[in-house]
């Protein structure tokens, strides 16, 4: 005979039971139901993730079907592929021009869905090399190396308490192409192009680590830009203010100041004041002769107009020869890391006839202020390598926009 008390007990246990149950029914109901309407937003406007991610593996097939036949023809040309679901269109990053095969199989994807192929400057495997080489370069300096989406080049980060320039001028050097320190791209957005962030092809007037490009030109199986001697030595990396890899230091001559950078060149020069945003074309060159005015295009002083030639032929101690040049409006026109920069004279048709480079300065006519930056050694006059005397040497021409 069960006892009253005990009969209670088991009630109270069945009871128990029969809760602990309902609740894991209703966690594993939980648990297996997809995401609801009140749950996180899906982006692109799915109806659920599973839709989103079907899109996505539709243009992630996409992508691989077209590296295989590049592959197979063997087409190196595939930089960075992004499938983005919620974006209008499969993104190729392609170097060069596809291969036939590769087209083919492009075109035949863009059946399914839409496709836009666009210029990189580097491919995939480029990308990985540059990136290895950097990351077991320096040590334990860099928390990470990141090749950029848009095929450009690199983004290092460093670990806490390690950023130096010594070790991101060394990243530079061993990549071979451009590298950006985390944080030196500005947040709030795009920056237009100007002559403190020039990109390929370079105008000149642009500034660069040391001194100002001078002229695009072509020279037999290759593009140079025109620069001073003295803003390095024979083989070394120029950058641009961006800290982005130019080319190296070529057809250096001391005794003239003539050198050239390797890369990629167009026939513009930067006019405006050192934040310029606007250029104009170069239409042809001419030499620099006594009485004629010239205009200077440093990137630290900006366009300056209204020096004149009065003597050619100048040797600044063992530097020549060179054309001398005095500004008429008693007015500062050049100083440091001008060096390099293009002397012009304008013209009607609103471009411009290159005549030379920016040597240095005149002595004694170095000025209390400056045109454009503050706080360098500035002058009134100063002197300019003929650019006709230039293209002589090198073998080259001028490049024209």
């Amino acid at each position: 005979m069960v006892t009253q008390p005990r009969q209670q007990e088991r009630r109270a246990r069945r009871r128990l039971s029969a809760l602990a149950a309902t609740l894991l029914t209703a966690a594993l109901v939980t648990a297996a139901a997809p995401a609801s309407a009140s749950g996180p937003e899906i982006p692109g406007g799915f109806a659920s993730w599973e839709a989103l991610f079907d899109a996505q593996q539709v243009r992630t097939d996409a992508v691989e079907a077209i590296r295989a036949a590049a592959d197979a023809a063997g087409d190196t040309g595939y930089s960075v592929g992004e499938a983005d679901p919620t974006a209008p269109a499969v993104v190729l990053r392609w170097k060069g021009t596809p291969a036939p095969a590769t087209a083919a199989a492009i075109t035949a994807q863009r059946s399914r869905i839409p496709i836009t192929v666009v210029p990189a400057t580097y491919n995939a495997a480029e990308l990985d090399a540059a990136a290895a080489k950097v990351a077991r370069g320096t040590g334990d300096a860099l928390y990470a190396v990141v090749p950029k989406v848009d095929g450009s080049g690199l983004t290092v980060e460093f670990n806490p308490g390690r950023t130096s320039t010594e070790i991101a001028a060394s990243a530079r050097t061993m990549a071979g192409m451009p590298v950006t320190v985390a944080g030196e791209e500005s947040p709030t957005g795009p920056v237009l192009l100007s002559r403190q962030n020039d990109t390929t092809p370079y105008k000149g007037g642009a500034r660069t680590n040391a001194c100002t490009t001078g002229f695009g030109v072509s020279v037999p199986g290759s593009s140079r830009m025109l620069y001073a001697a003295h803003c390095g030595v024979s083989g070394q990396t120029v950058y641009d203010a961006a800290g982005d890899a130019m080319g190296a230091l070529t057809d250096r001559n001391q005794a003239t100041d003539i050198a050239t950078i390797a890369v990629s060149t167009s026939g513009h020069v930067w006019d405006g004041g050192p934040q310029s945003t606007y250029f104009k074309g170069v239409k042809a060159a001419a030499p620099a002769l006594v009485g004629n005015f010239i205009c200077t295009s440093g990137s630290r002083s900006g366009a300056v107009c209204g020096g004149k030639i009065n003597a050619v032929g100048v040797y600044n101690g063992s530097i020549g020869p060179l054309a001398r040049f005095l500004n008429t409006n008693s007015a500062p026109m050049i100083g440091q890391g001008d060096s390099g920069g293009p002397a012009f004279a304008t013209r009607s048709d609103g471009g411009v006839t290159a005549q030379g480079v920016i040597s240095s300065g005149w002595s004694s006519y170095q000025t209390s202020t400056c045109a454009g930056e503050t706080g360098r050694t500035c002058y009134r006059g100063g002197h300019i390598i003929d650019v006709k005397q230039i293209l002589s040497r090198i073998g080259g021409t001028i490049r024209t926009g």
